[in-house]
């Protein structure tokens, strides 16, 4: 909900970029108006893996839109990241070899919506 609107607003989304492992980038909007990019990019060496999670929002409209939703793009980033995370680490416990989709948690078989 973000300023007293609760109805459900739905539209079409467009995967910008997808190069597995390393970037994943979806956008969404109306082009020079507003839209809203989410991306994920994932650095690493031999010491370990850096993910950095952003949002940007773009258009004429995105500066009275970042305001309005500020506060709630915070908390949905920080969700996303801590369910992420919770993933990271049931997935880090499983063998490398192929996945038994019966042995994955519920929540993490849903398709997405």
């Amino acid at each position: 909900m973000i300023q007293g609107i609760t109805r459900r607003v739905q539209g079409p989304a467009r995967v910008d970029q997808f190069d597995k492992p390393h970037v994943y980038a979806w956008s969404c909007g109306i082009p020079y108006l507003f839209t809203f990019e989410e991306r994920y990019e994932l650095e690493g060496d031999d010491g370990g893996t850096k993910l950095t999670h952003s949002c940007t929002l773009r258009g004429a409209l995105s500066l009275p839109f970042a305001a309005m939703m500020l506060r709630r793009l915070n908390f949905l980033m920080a969700e996303a990241d801590n369910r992420l995370a919770a993933y990271l680490r049931w997935r880090a416990g499983q063998p490398t070899q192929g996945i038994n989709r019966q042995r994955v948690p519920f929540r993490y078989r849903r398709k997405a919506q």
